[in-house]
């Protein structure tokens, strides 16, 4: 159990107080139930195993991302797609994958750069994570490797960041104005899309401060509360972890997200003598959760099957975390 996991229960719970006391009870009820699904990835991966299996997991991770990232570079150059999705169908999600798979596989070239399989498997998930065109994915990642980075290797942050800016003059006009888009509103209009979304979304929290609308009822409520001058008439969420939060789940569920991130950080960072290998590899799923966070600041993550991957990682870390206290 310990703090992480009390913190997750309580997370959870406010989804289904937000049902309860949201503006469409049955509705909510209809559909709330799977959040459960976070809890069951989480207790799968906090089985008993032991590193040399969580180690092998972990490459089926990379290895399974890399697959299906060959079969989107493929779709993306011989099939004419645009932002590919690979077999899933769902571009944001694939994203997602993506971003996670290769925080982990960096990890792997971190701890033996000079294995090429490693830097082969990195670079078949970078590209299709580009052609996949994700913008909070590859935010995500940046602040993930920066993470990795200062954990494990500061001397390669200044060459990275050289090979990320000149990466940049290499690529295509369209990718160009891409990664521009990530900061100038004025090149991309879901830029300035997703900050109207934001401020509707705080005008309907003030009228559901306490348990929010309830889960799965934006949807039917945005249109009432959208700004003159936003684009889109109705939207299924916030993109924004936060704010749908907030006004999904009120203040009682956003106190208890911010409470279940700080509880998590301060399991992960605390200082304890645990063998070198266990705290390597809690510093790099640590990273991989931070990365998860930073794209919740674009994105409603908890929508979609990327947030059972999130918590699959969650639970083998907790699997490390009992694992390291007892070594």
């Amino acid at each position: 159990m310990g703090p992480f996991g009390a913190a997750t229960l309580l997370l959870l719970a406010t989804f289904y107080l937000g049902a309860l006391f949201g503006v469409d009870p049955a509705k909510s009820l209809q559909s709330v139930h799977r959040v459960l699904t976070f809890l069951i990835f989480f207790l799968v991966g906090a089985m008993g195993l032991g590193l040399p299996q969580v180690r092998k997991l972990l490459l089926g991770l990379t290895y399974g991302a890399a697959f299906c990232g060959l079969w989107g570079i493929y779709q993306h150059l011989f099939m004419d797609k645009g932002r590919v999705a690979s077999f899933g169908g769902h571009i944001m999600i694939f994203g997602g994958l993506l971003m996670t798979a290769l925080l982990v596989q960096a990890f792997h070239v971190v701890r033996s750069p000079r294995n090429p399989w490693h830097w082969t498997v990195a670079g078949i998930l970078g590209l299709a994570l580009l052609y996949n065109g994700t913008r909070g994915a590859w935010v995500g990642l940046a602040v993930g490797l920066l993470g990795l980075l200062l954990c494990f290797r500061r001397r390669w942050i200044p060459p990275a960041l050289a090979l990320a800016v000149a990466s940049y003059f290499l690529l295509p006009t369209s990718y160009q104005l891409l990664v521009r888009s990530i900061w100038d509103p004025t090149i991309r209009y879901t830029n300035t899309e997703r900050v109207l979304m934001w401020k509707a979304g705080w005008r309907m929290s003030q009228d559901h401060p306490a348990f929010g609308i309830g889960h799965d009822n934006v949807f039917q409520t945005y249109p009432g509360y959208r700004l003159p001058e936003a684009v889109e008439e109705q939207v299924p969420h916030l993109h924004n972890n936060f704010v749908q939060v907030l006004v999904q789940n009120g203040w009682v569920g956003f106190l208890a997200y911010l409470g279940w991130i700080g509880t998590y950080f301060a399991v992960a960072l605390r200082r304890r003598r645990w063998p070198k290998e266990f705290g390597d590899w809690n510093l790099a799923l640590t990273c991989a959760f931070l990365t998860g966070l930073v794209w919740g600041l674009t994105e409603w993550t908890f929508s979609h099957q990327f947030m059972n991957v999130q918590f699959f990682l969650l639970g083998l870390q907790a699997n490390l975390w009992r694992q390291g206290r007892t070594s």
